[in-house]
């Protein structure tokens, strides 16, 4: 069995801590910015001789779509071998995070702030440049697992002429996960069509003041000087698979 195979796998992290005894004072404005952004792109097309029928060893096409078998199945049961795989695994995580057990004060503003923004692309072409092909199937996989958190942790003592926790994506933009599979299906000598195009997405996005996890009876304190508290958490993702 012939096919192409395309993999992309991308583990980030992006954090700004202030954390274990930790004091900080500042006459100014105090910011903790965490700031992540990725795009993937993973593209695989058949070969001008496509690929054949299943051979005595399996190929890595095959391989593939076995590691992946929790994906690149349908009703009809799983997909076992295809002219074009492609694959993509995206796992991120954005932190920005005060979790001291020292004093955090500020005469001005107090800010934690996460933000972050993932794009993953995944086009899988099982069309040929030839006709000479017995499987024309395309297979893809788009897999997303992405954290998005700001918090302030127990036992946190701060200070601020206003504090705000906010966990966002950018602006007008977002998350954005696109799969594309095309067939050889109309193509002449062709046993095998089909196209399977799959998103996977778990998104956690949290703005968080973290209650009394240890029963000390402290929890997370927070002085705003009479000025407002915000949390704000906002996720905007898109999932598109043709």
């Amino acid at each position: 069995v012939g096919g192409t195979v395309a993999v992309s796998v991308l583990n980030a992290g992006t954090s700004a801590v202030i954390d274990g005894s930790a004091s900080v004072v500042h006459a100014g404005s105090i910011a903790v910015t965490a700031d992540s952004s990725h795009t993937l792109l993973t593209s695989a097309r058949a070969a001008a001789g496509g690929a054949s029928q299943r051979g005595t060893s399996s190929s890595q096409t095959e391989r593939t779509l076995a590691d992946n078998r929790d994906q690149a199945s349908t009703a009809d049961g799983g997909v076992e071998f295809a002219a074009a795989v492609a694959v993509a695994v995206v796992r991120t995580a954005a932190q920005a995070l005060i979790a001291s057990t020292g004093t955090v004060n500020t005469s001005g503003a107090l800010s934690v702030s996460s933000q972050a923004r993932n794009q993953s692309g995944v086009i899988a072409d099982g069309s040929s440049t030839d006709g000479g092909i017995g499987i024309g199937a395309a297979v893809g996989i788009n897999v997303g697992v992405i954290s998005n958190q700001a918090q302030l942790a127990d036992n946190t003592r701060v200070t601020g002429h206003g504090v705000s926790v906010r966990a966002v994506t950018p602006a007008g933009l977002g998350n954005a996960f696109s799969t594309e599979a095309k067939s050889d299906a109309g193509a002449a000598n062709v046993s095998v069509a089909g196209a399977l195009a799959v998103n996977v997405l778990s998104n956690r996005t949290a703005a968080t003041l973290q209650g009394d996890l240890d029963a000390s009876g402290a929890g997370t304190t927070v002085n705003a000087d009479g000025v407002d508290l915000l949390l704000e958490a906002r996720n905007a993702s898109s999932s598109t698979v043709k």
